[in-house]
This record gives C-alpha cells, sequence and structure tokens, in this order.
C-alpha cells in the first residue's frame, strides 16, 4: 500500500530521507501548523515561519561560494509558488547557495530572470529550473520550428481544491458552473 501524498514538499521530503548522502536543513509552509507537521514528520531540525527574516540566517555567509561558509546548505528548493522566487530566490543564489525553482512560471516574468541571472553570475551558484508542468512543450517548440504545426490549443486545469479556498466557496463555484452548464 503506498502512501498518500499531499503536496510536492512531503514528496521531496520522504525522498531525501530515504538518501543517506542527503538531508533536509529546514522547511517552510506557507501555514505554520503544516511547516511543524512536516518537520516532525519528516526529522527536520529546522522550521522557517518568516521566509524574509529566517531564512538569511541559514545561508552561507561567503558570497562568492557556499563551500567556504559555516552552513551546509547547498541547494534551497521551492515548489510552493512561484512568489517565493520573486521574494528570496536573489538572495539565496547571492548567498551562494544553489536554487531549485519548482514554480517555473516566475521566469515570465523578466525582471525576476535578470535578478536570477545577475546573481547567479555574481556568486557562481546554479539555477536548476525543471520542465514545469507542461510536459511536451519541447516537442511542440520543435514541431512549430519545423513548421509541422499549424494550430495548437492547450488547456490546463486544476482541481479547486488547489487553489486553497474555503470548501463552501468552491461548493457554490463548482455549483454554480454546473447549472450553467445545463442551462
Amino acid at each position: 500500500m503506498t502512501q498518500q501524498r499531499n503536496t510536492s514538499g512531503e514528496y521531496l521530503c520522504d525522498r531525501i530521507n530515504q538518501e543517506e548522502s542527503m538531508e533536509i536543513g529546514f522547511v517552510w509552509n506557507r501555514s505554520p501548523e503544516g511547516a511543524e507537521k512536516l518537520a516532525f514528520k519528516h526529522r527536520v531540525p529546522t522550521v522557517i515561519t518568516d521566509l524574509e527574516r529566517d531564512l538569511p540566517q541559514l545561508l552561507p555567509k561567503d558570497e562568492r561560494t557556499s563551500s567556504n561558509s559555516n552552513t551546509s546548505i547547498h541547494l534551497v528548493v521551492e515548489v510552493a509558488h512561484p512568489d517565493v522566487t520573486r521574494v528570496i530566490g536573489g538572495s539565496v543564489i547571492k548567498s551562494g547557495c544553489n536554487y531549485f525553482i519548482g514554480s517555473p512560471s516566475v521566469l515570465a516574468d523578466e525582471s525576476v530572470m535578470r535578478d536570477l541571472e545577475s546573481a547567479s553570475a555574481q556568486s557562481g551558484a546554479k539555477v536548476y529550473v525543471p520542465c514545469g508542468a507542461f510536459w511536451g512543450a519541447n516537442d511542440i517548440g520543435k514541431m512549430a520550428d519545423l513548421g509541422t504545426l499549424s494550430s495548437l490549443v492547450i488547456t490546463m486545469r486544476k482541481h479547486p481544491s488547489c487553489l486553497k479556498i474555503e470548501e463552501l466557496k468552491v461548493s457554490r463555484v463548482i455549483h454554480h458552473t454546473q447549472a450553467k452548464f445545463a442551462a
């Protein structure tokens, strides 16, 4: 029987805890209670409640490289929301710590992209960007480049529970939407 995981963060914690060569230095969650539960379940020593206040104290002090610093944090992984990268991405990278952007849509904002590129060039830290939720985007781009794509419609959906709004509001939205389609 597999254990159901509710978040990407939970999945990563599970996987990292299975590796002897890695350990989790801290966790953050927009809900302090969620962060505490995650930390307890996965034996994480530090819970951050305020990213802008708490995170700089955990990052390397040497802005050129994390290898000569007093911290063992070498990679910060964001899997929460694009705004997290907007707020802390540049300072994490400037500290010399590598950064994994789990919400790559933030890179559509050119000022964020420039800030992260500049921080990486200055510190030598690496920025990792996954393909994102849109599988096949590279293949579609190749088809467009080759002229073999004549038209395309892309629809991406999220379940209302992903929006983190109250159940009553979700229920109203679903019933209202169903009523519109029934008419």
